[in-house]
């Protein structure tokens, strides 16, 4: 038991680390988490309010009312992006790689206790170029890496037909500019900037979950706008000072989604997410961003005689447009197009299962001749309750014996 408690300490402990070579990084964070599963992330990257499945995508924390077992959630991903211009004569290959969420979630009767912590939103970049216009010949090196990360502890109810729950989150993250320019001649000095900000703050989101007849359900979920809160600092090679303190405003953000089975073993999922970024200042003279996803799925069942109907099936589509900081005066926006595929391999134990997903997707924005392709491929595993003491099978039992009657 020990042990146990041990390992899911250890893991909470892990950094959500993030590696994502987009060249929109420049701009701001264009690689996103939904707050979805792997199951999710598989089905367009729907879920946020799907209970006809076991659904670990807590940012909807009522959701882990559909389970009245320990649960522990991870997933990794990782892929690659192909980065090119208008004119395909400016190409790079980048990776992706990270672990975009875990949580626990502890049953107490009605009562659901939890931990999430995610990777919200990010993007890192490096790029080089020699400069030869002038008299003195140097690389110009150029990086971005902008993070924001959540923590959230959760509290859900399950009412007879309704589950509530609320998360208190807290949002911590950085945003650092580097540029350097490095001079062939080694007499000259080279030189170097770096600016970092640093932000946090606590928040709040409230989420909701509704079952009609085991064939359709629904749910949704509130972020209130939170004001993060941090410094700015300047680094050179000669000086390393604090400017000011920064503030960044995180908008109202609103999710909700659906699912219905329509025939036997086929469900399919809707999924919106509106964020009203036109009232932050995070972005310069942003538009509000949104989501829309769509995912079909297959339920395979153990019972079934054929192996490809004993596996989970899925597939599903997905387009967002969120903001970037703008280059001149009009709004800078990046859309996303993205197709998906998953499927889920079950484990004998309840609730317990190692679930796949796989997601092609581009990516442009309006004010810039770059454009993205890439694919990134998501391992989760669910279950595992590791709260529960296994059956000793192999200890000391009394044997009965017969009374004086002869009757045990």
């Amino acid at each position: 038991m020990i042990k146990k408690i041990m390992f899911v300490t250890v893991v909470m402990c892990l950094p959500v680390y993030l590696l994502c070579a987009s060249i929109f990084s420049f701009y701001g964070m264009p690689e996103s988490y939904s707050g979805r599963d792997v199951i999710g992330l598989g089905m367009g990257d729907t879920g946020i309010g799907n209970l006809l499945r076991p659904n670990t995508g807590l940012k909807n924390a009522s959701l882990a009312c559909n389970s009245q077992y320990t649960i522990f959630s991870s997933a990794y991903s990782l892929g690659n992006l192909n980065v090119s211009d208008d004119t395909n004569q400016s190409t790079y290959n980048g990776d992706i790689s990270y672990f975009p969420y875990f949580n626990v979630s502890v049953p107490l009767y009605k009562h659901r206790f939890g931990f999430a912590y995610q990777s919200v939103s990010n993007g890192k970049f490096s790029a080089e170029q020699k400069n030869t216009s002038g008299s003195d010949v140097f690389t110009e090196i150029r990086k971005a890496d902008n993070a924001l990360y959540q923590a959230d502890m959760f509290y859900a109810y399950q009412f007879d037909n309704l589950n509530l729950s609320l998360s208190i989150n807290y949002l911590f993250g950085h945003k650092i500019n580097y540029a350097k320019a490095d001079y062939e001649d080694t007499n000259l000095i080279d030189t170097k900037y770096e600016i970092e900000e640093t932000f946090k703050s606590p928040g709040l989101t409230l989420g909701f979950s509704k079952e009609f007849n085991k064939k359709v359900s629904m749910g949704g979920t509130v972020s209130i706008p939170v004001e993060l809160k941090g410094d700015k600092s300047y680094k050179t090679i000669t000086l390393n000072e604090g400017i000011t303190s920064e503030t960044y405003k995180l908008p109202l953000k609103v999710s909700f989604g659906g699912a219905v089975n329509f025939y036997k073993n086929w469900d399919m999922a809707m999924d919106i997410d509106y964020d009203l970024w036109s009232q932050s200042d995070m972005y310069e003279n942003a538009n509000d961003g949104y989501r829309v996803a769509y995912g079909i799925e297959y339920q395979g069942s153990v019972n079934q005689e054929q192996f490809f109907k004993k596996i989970s099936q899925r597939a599903g589509f997905a387009y967002k447009v969120s903001p970037l900081n703008s280059i001149g005066n009009d709004a800078h926006e990046l859309t996303e197009t993205s197709f998906t595929y998953g499927f889920s391999i079950p484990i004998k134990t309840h609730d317990s299962r190692i679930d796949f997903a796989v997601k092609y997707f581009n990516r442009e924005s309006n004010e810039s001749n770059y454009q993205e392709n890439g694919i990134l491929f998501s391992i989760g595993t669910t279950g595992f309750d590791i709260f529960k003491k296994p059956l000793d099978r192999k200890g000391h039992r009394d044997i009965p014996v017969p009374d004086e009657t002869g009757r045990f």
